[in-house]
């Protein structure tokens, strides 16, 4: 599967969020995402790719949903989105001793709030995704695609980049920059 994404720095979150309220929806859900990512001796982030646990839980239901994502070098300079494998996991807390075993390390540990919308744009479902990541004090929006067709990138990039304008994100608004990026940037400055 190949993450088709783009993201930008939410400079005006309630006024973008009003406008995305404003379309036809098909759902809407709060959750949170506590983010691990694994490494070892940088190997796998020297060749920019990414072993990551994340807890996903929803706030109303409180159900929580467990994934094991890998993610490929990037395929697209300008997103930097990356082909990933995502499998859904029942232990958290073993998936990590299981990755500890195999030699890897947790290297990085967040967490951000969202709120996700899925709605048509266009012909083609998007993922809108509204993040806060307390430890950058910054809000973001991302908005996604995925496909397994790479025959399709140009097409899906047009058109969640065509969503983004009508709702009011310009381009100097947009963003490559990984959350682990910006994080570990942080980090290092304190």
């Amino acid at each position: 599967m190949f993450e088709v994404e783009l993201k930008a720095i939410l400079k005006n979150k309630k006024s973008i969020t009003a406008t995305i309220e404003s379309y036809d929806f098909s759902s809407k859900e709060e959750l949170s995402y506590e983010s691990i990512y694994f490494d070892s001796n940088n190997t796998l982030s020297n060749s920019q790719r990414e072993l990551r646990l994340r807890c996903i839980k929803d706030k109303r239901s409180s159900i929580i949903k467990n994934l094991i994502t890998y993610k490929d070098p990037p395929f697209d300079v300008f997103s930097r989105s990356k082909p990933e494998i995502e499998i859904e996991i029942n232990d958290l807390e073993k998936s990590i001793a299981l990755l500890k075993k195999l030699g890897y390390e947790i290297c990085l540990r967040f967490e951000k709030k969202c709120i996700n919308y899925k709605l048509e744009y266009q012909g083609l479902e998007l993922l809108i995704t509204l993040a806060f990541v307390e430890e950058l004090g910054q809000n973001f929006i991302e908005v996604e695609s995925p496909t397994s067709d790479e025959k399709e990138f140009e097409h899906r990039f047009s058109i969640i980049k065509s969503f983004l304008s009508e709702i009011g994100i310009k381009d100097e608004d947009l963003t490559n920059q990984y959350y682990t990026e910006a994080i570990l940037k942080n980090r290092s400055n304190e």
